[in-house]
This record gives structure tokens, C-alpha cells and sequence, in this order.
């Protein structure tokens, strides 16, 4: 009886480990901890439980960790699942609103963890290799490849606020206009990735919700060059019409069902309309979920430079997004179209697929690549340099003009050379010699940030555009402090300088946590204009987490008080030499106080017998002469100011102080 009975025993321990378990949060914290220190560059890793996704019975499927640098990381909540769902070093998870896209993702991911409970299916051979490999090395086995590609497609582009100023008016959508629909922002931003077309052909009508909505795309051309990463309220008027007219073409393109907060459109026709009216492949081909040959395709895909249209469906309906590249993991990176937000890796399933029919009603557009006239487009221009003289505030660019097309044949000929200078036409090289190395000298009337855009024309095609930003002239260093009480960065706020001249000169984000000091390089001798802005237009975030002092040297210069308001908060006249006076004396003793100041201004020091108060436009508000160190200033507004001080042996010193 004992024998059978330590038999019984030792048939239970075997067994145990065919047993699944279940992963509490402490457990999955350390494994997603350890996954990104050995499958990411992200060195300081201090992970939060940001979200925790459970079945309608209340059991947990998979905990989102979120690090209070940057990035996050997905883990399973059952040794049944794959261990990691997916992750991000660069991206924010905003847990306060999940894009539609990831949600059919989250979606899925907890249907098959119910069919997996609800089954009681075993513990896989897969499963128990891949747990076991992330406990010991932080890395994953199933499915491990050496072959990566990093996601192809770099735009971060939304389908509300800017990117919809093209699409029909509503006053109850984003901005007076409805979405542009997550049909039309994934085509578009494929289209932007190959730059192509340039000029659409055919045309389109359709009767909407909104009236007759006709496109002639072949009298359209689109402007790449002008499309950046990401448009906020400060892009220029011809980067955002760029990009809208670009995504509003697309959903014409499609029938676009459009509406204040939804538009939406069947992906059934992104095919059709890539290949009728953009000029791409008529290899293009809408594929459905094929169980284990489907990660092989997309991979395949996306390893020859060609990012796929995905969609997918969840609860709320159907969502479409770019699927643009994957890791050694075998778990592929989606831009969601949600101004970058949860953009990362992710696994395709959360099982390990056999016979199983998971995810559900996935499909995705293959072979997305330009018809055959697109490579014969001329290479771009070689060998860029533009060398700057700070002093005569001079430029001069040169470069070699390509030799070849997009297909390696010669170039016999170049019909010109474009060179832009913040969107504006600069100057025009004619048919310069294929090879030939050409120069050209940019007399800037004014110092600060410039933008060339520069390329070849040949037979009616442009050739894709290189870009430069250069800062010529002058220059004094501003430092922002920026804070966020909530220690998670400013999810979408930044702040924008601009010139004089309206021009960018930097934007400024809290990227993550909850402190950082950044320096800028800003023109001398300028006025800039501070605009509290969103990187994403359409996102709020809890504005009153986020604050910042600005520093000019040592002296602050603004301090943020209270919700900010969307908008231009700040005008500063910048004067390194007003600021170096003051402070490479070191004779001066003057100190100036209260500061910020109510009414009454005090020096201390020296005798005051002259005072001039300038404004932060460097406007003289007054000149007085004063009998003791006091000033009365009451009837200044609120705002930073200037003062120039005269003692009685005639020394000047300088000092700013604000007025409250």
C-alpha cells in the first residue's frame, strides 16, 4: 500500500509541470522588467502597473507595465499565454484612452485566454520552452529569429484636429471637420512612406451623408516634402494642408462614411483604390488570417521594405492601422494612427497557434509597392554640405546631382535641381549635369533656424527630397524646467518657440517622469513667440500636471501658472549682451527685490539716480530719475521686464525682474 501510494506521488510531482499556473502582478512585473533590459536599449527600468485586463468572470489575462522613463511592456497572466504581448522603449501607453486598434488587439487577447480557460487546454511544449527561456535569459525562444526590421513607417499621424481640415465641415467634429477615418490616415501613410504618387490619375465621386465628394486625382499633385513627422498648431499652413489633402484623398478614394467623431470605410476597397487611382502594384492583394503561414508573410513583407494596410476587428466594429515592422521575437510593430500613442510590438495572438481559429477577423493589404513608372524617379541629390558663417550670416550648400534612378539605370539627363528654404522656392539649378557638384549662396538677411529642401526633376518625376535644418547667426541658450506632478511626462503637450519670422525653432516636451532641464539655442537679438501646444492635436491631457519655469542665464524669465491654455502664452526679446553686462562685472552688487514684484521696486547696493524700464519686446516704457532705491511700478502689466540701472558714478547695470 505504501509503494502504490509514493508511485501515486511521484506520477503527481511528473505532472505538476503540465499543470498551467496562473501569474500574479509581483511575478510578471520581474519578467517584463527583465525582457526589456535584455531585448531594449532602456537602461533604468522602474515599471508600474498601469492597466490590468480581465474576462467578464473577473480573472485576469494580462498586465500593462508601464516605466517611469519611457516605454512599457504587456505580460500574460497565464503560463498557458505567451509570456510577452508586447512592449515599447520609445512610446508612451496612455491607459486613460486605448486606441481602437490596440483595444481589438486587447480584445482578442482576452477572447482566446477565455476559450483557453473555458477548454481547460494544456500547458504547450511552445509555452513551457518560452516561460522558461524568459525566466532564465529575458529573452524568448518560440519562434526566435536573427532577422529584425525596424518599423518602416516613422510618420505619427492622427485622423482628427489638422490632419481632417480637408475633409467636409461639421461643427460638432475636431476642428469644424469630421475625422478623417483609420482607413484613410493607414493609406496615407503608406503612400507617404514610398512618397508616391505624385500625381494621382483618374477620378472619383460618391454621394455622402455630406453632399456629392468628388476628387480628380490626376490633376492632383501631392507634396511629400512638406509632410512631416507629425503636424501640431504651430506646423505650417503648407505642411498641414499637405498631409489633410493627402488623407482626404484617400478616403474619397474609398467611400469614406464620414461623421463628426467616427468615419469609417470598408477595407475591402484599399486595394482597388491603390492600384486605380494612387498608381501602386496590380500584385496588390487583401489577404485574410491564415493560422501559423501568417506571421511568416508579414514578415516576408516587411523585409523587403513593404509595410502592410492591417485590420482588425473587435467589439466596437472594424479598425485599421500599419503594420511596419518586427523584432527577433517574431512580434511585429503597428503604428496605431494615434499620433504615436501605444505605438509598439506586439504579438499577433496570444496563444500559440495550432488548429485554433485565433485572432479573429484579421486581414491585411500585401504587395503595397508603386507601379513600375515610380522607379524611374531620379535617386536623390549626394554628398550634402552646408557650411555656415555665423558672422555675415551667409550659407552655402553644395552637393552632387544623382547619377541614376530608382532602378539603377544611368541618368542621361537632369531637367533641374529645386532648392526650398522653409517651404519657399529659393533657387532653381537647370539641367545640371548628372554627378556634377553644384553650389549656391544663401545671404540670409536675418540669424536663425533655416530649412533646405532640396531635389532633382527628371521626365515630369521629382526625385524624393533631402532635408536640413541649420541654425545660422548669433545664438543665446534658454533652459526650460518642466514639470509633471503625475510623473508620467506630458503625454501630449510641448511648448513651441517660434521667431520672429513665425518659423520653429524648437519644440520642448517633458518626454517622461516627473523633472527635466532642457537648453535651447534660440536667436540673439530676436523676439520669440512661447505657444503651449499639443503634438497631438486632437489628445487633452491633464494640462494641470504639466508646469515649467523658462531661464534666461540664471534670471527666470516665465513661470507657468495654473492650467495652461492652448495657444501663444509668451513674447521674449532675447539680448545675450544686456544679460552678459550684469553678469561678467563682477564689481556689480546691485541686487533688485521683490522679484516677482506688486508695486513697489527696491534696489540695493549702489545709489540709483536713473532708471529705464523696457518691456519684453524691448520697447522703453519709461525713463526716470529716482531720489532713493525705491520705484513705484504699479502701474505696469502683468509680464517680464527690463531694467537698466545708473548709479552716481554713471555705471550701467542690467536686471530683469517680472511683474505680477
Amino acid at each position: 500500500m505504501k509503494k502504490v501510494f509514493f508511485i501515486s506521488i511521484v506520477l503527481f510531482l511528473m505532472n505538476v509541470n503540465l499543470l498551467s499556473q496562473s501569474v500574479d502582478v509581483q511575478t510578471a512585473k520581474s519578467l517584463g522588467t527583465l525582457f526589456l533590459k535584455n531585448n531594449t536599449n532602456l537602461r533604468n527600468i522602474d515599471l508600474e502597473l498601469e492597466y490590468t485586463s480581465s474576462t467578464h468572470k473577473g480573472e485576469t489575462a494580462f498586465y500593462v507595465f508601464t516605466n517611469k522613463g519611457k516605454g512599457f511592456v504587456i505580460v500574460s497572466a497565464d503560463d498557458r499565454m505567451r509570456p510577452i504581448l508586447g512592449y515599447s522603449d520609445d512610446n508612451i501607453f496612455n491607459s486613460k484612452n486605448i486606441n481602437p486598434g490596440l483595444n481589438t488587439f486587447f480584445c482578442n487577447y482576452v477572447s482566446t485566454y477565455e476559450y483557453v480557460v473555458d477548454n481547460d487546454l494544456e500547458r504547450s511544449d511552445a509555452a513551457k520552452k518560452d516561460w522558461e527561456c524568459l525566466k532564465n535569459t529575458g529573452k524568448l525562444s518560440f519562434n526566435r529569429t536573427d532577422n529584425f526590421v525596424k518599423p518602416l513607417v516613422t510618420t505619427t499621424w492622427n485622423q482628427s484636429d489638422l490632419y481632417n481640415s480637408m475633409c467636409p465641415e461639421d461643427p460638432a467634429g475636431y476642428g469644424g471637420h469630421v475625422k478623417s477615418g483609420c482607413v484613410a490616415n493607414a493609406m496615407a501613410q503608406i503612400m507617404n512612406y514610398w512618397e508616391w504618387p505624385q500625381v494621382g490619375q483618374e477620378s472619383h465621386y460618391y454621394y455622402s451623408d455630406y453632399g456629392l465628394l468628388q476628387v480628380d486625382f490626376e490633376e492632383t499633385q501631392y507634396q511629400y516634402e512638406f509632410m512631416p513627422e507629425f503636424l501640431d498648431y504651430t506646423s505650417h499652413q503648407v505642411e498641414i494642408d499637405a498631409v489633410a489633402l493627402l488623407q482626404y484623398h484617400a478616403g474619397v478614394s474609398v467611400n469614406m462614411m464620414y461623421g463628426p467623431t467616427a468615419s469609417g470605410a470598408y477595407s475591402d476597397y484599399v486595394q482597388y483604390s491603390l492600384n486605380a487611382f494612387f498608381r501602386y502594384s496590380s500584385d496588390i492583394e487583401m489577404r485574410y488570417y491564415m493560422g501559423d503561414m501568417w506571421e511568416g508573410d508579414l514578415s516576408w513583407s516587411l523585409y523587403n521594405g513593404e509595410p502592410l494596410y492591417y485590420s482588425a476587428y473587435g467589439p466596437d466594429g472594424g479598425h485599421a492601422f500599419v503594420c511596419c515592422g518586427y523584432d527577433e521575437n517574431m512580434l511585429f510593430y503597428f503604428n496605431w494612427g494615434w499620433q504615436g500613442f501605444d505605438n509598439g510590438y506586439y504579438a499577433i495572438d496570444n496563444f500559440y497557434l495550432t488548429y485554433y481559429d485565433f485572432p479573429y477577423g484579421h486581414e491585411a493589404v500585401f504587395n503595397i509597392r508603386p507601379n513600375d513608372e515610380y522607379y524611374q524617379q531620379p535617386k536623390p541629390i549626394e554628398n550634402v554640405v552646408i557650411e555656415v558663417n555665423d558672422e555675415t550670416l551667409l550659407n552655402t550648400i553644395s552637393f552632387d546631382a544623382p547619377t541614376q534612378k530608382l532602378n539603377d539605370d544611368a541618368l542621361s539627363k537632369i531637367d533641374s535641381i529645386i532648392v526650398l528654404r522653409n517651404t519657399e522656392h529659393l533657387f532653381t539649378f537647370d539641367n545640371p549635369t548628372p554627378g556634377e557638384t553644384l553650389s549656391y549662396e544663401d545671404q540670409l538677411d536675418k540669424n536663425g533656424v533655416n530649412y533646405y529642401c532640396i531635389y532633382p526633376m527628371f521626365n515630369g518625376l521629382k526625385g524624393k527630397a533631402v532635408i536640413d535644418t541649420i541654425m545660422t547667426g548669433p545664438v543665446c541658450e534658454l533652459r526650460f524646467n518642466l514639470y509633471d506632478s503625475d510623473d508620467d511626462g506630458w503625454l501630449s503637450p510641448s511648448i513651441s518657440v517660434l521667431d520672429s519670422r513665425g518659423i520653429v525653432v524648437k519644440r520642448i516636451g517633458l518626454e517622461h517622469g516627473s523633472f527635466d532641464t532642457i537648453t535651447v539655442s534660440v536667436p540673439d537679438n530676436d523676439t520669440l513667440t512661447f505657444f503651449w501646444n499639443y503634438v497631438n492635436a486632437a489628445y487633452s491631457d491633464e494640462d494641470d500636471e504639466c508646469s515649467f519655469e523658462i531661464y534666461d542665464k540664471d534670471i527666470m524669465i516665465y513661470q507657468s501658472e495654473g492650467k495652461p491654455q492652448v495657444g501663444e502664452f509668451f513674447n521674449y526679446y532675447v539680448d545675450c549682451e544686456h544679460i552678459n553686462v550684469a553678469e561678467n562685472n563682477p564689481d556689480n552688487k546691485i541686487v533688485i527685490y521683490p522679484n516677482p514684484v506688486g508695486d513697489n521696486i527696491f534696489f540695493s547696493g549702489y545709489k540709483i539716480k536713473n532708471i529705464v524700464i523696457y518691456n519684453s519686446l524691448g520697447q522703453e516704457i519709461c525713463n526716470e530719475t529716482i531720489a532713493d532705491n525705491k520705484f513705484n511700478v504699479s502701474f505696469l502689466k502683468e509680464g517680464l521686464y527690463l531694467v537698466k540701472l545708473q548709479d552716481e558714478d554713471s555705471n550701467v547695470v542690467v536686471r530683469k525682474f517680472i511683474k505680477k
